[in-house]
């Protein structure tokens, strides 16, 4: 797999993991953030889609599969983060994209709401299904 460093951020990578090794998380994030703010490939998955789209994307189909993957890593951080109505959203979208359900969305969005911590239930969920 090639990396998916922002060109020519290779200096802030390597700031953000010694702000992480120093234990200043909050200047890390503040770094890892502005760079997925400027990088565009972060959205390709949903600027590949018509704005009106309303099909599935099965799971059967693995070059579905990335994109699947994403928003339920996306769902993850966002209900780690505490930003439950916007993990709610991403979560049921990727149910309404993948009805059989093959990462176990279903169980983060109970749990999700019902308003529970990530730390109560979440790095058990975290793992999905197939």
């Amino acid at each position: 797999m090639e990396e998916a460093i922002p060109e020519g951020d290779d200096m802030a990578i390597l700031e953000a993991i010694g702000a992480c090794e120093a234990r200043d998380l909050e200047h890390a994030h503040h770094i890892l953030t502005n760079l997925l703010t400027r990088d565009l490939r972060v959205r390709v998955g949903d600027l590949s889609f018509p704005p009106d789209f309303r099909g599935m994307l099965p799971w059967r189909w693995p070059g579905n599969r990335p994109f699947l993957r994403c928003l339920h890593g996306y769902g993850l951080c966002l209900w780690r983060l505490k930003r439950l109505d916007e993990a709610l959203v991403v979560l049921e979208r990727l149910l309404g994209l993948d009805p059989d359900d093959h990462q176990g969305a279903r169980a983060i969005v109970s749990a999700v709401e019902r308003r529970q911590p990530w730390e109560a239930v979440g790095p058990e969920l975290a793992g999905g299904g197939s």
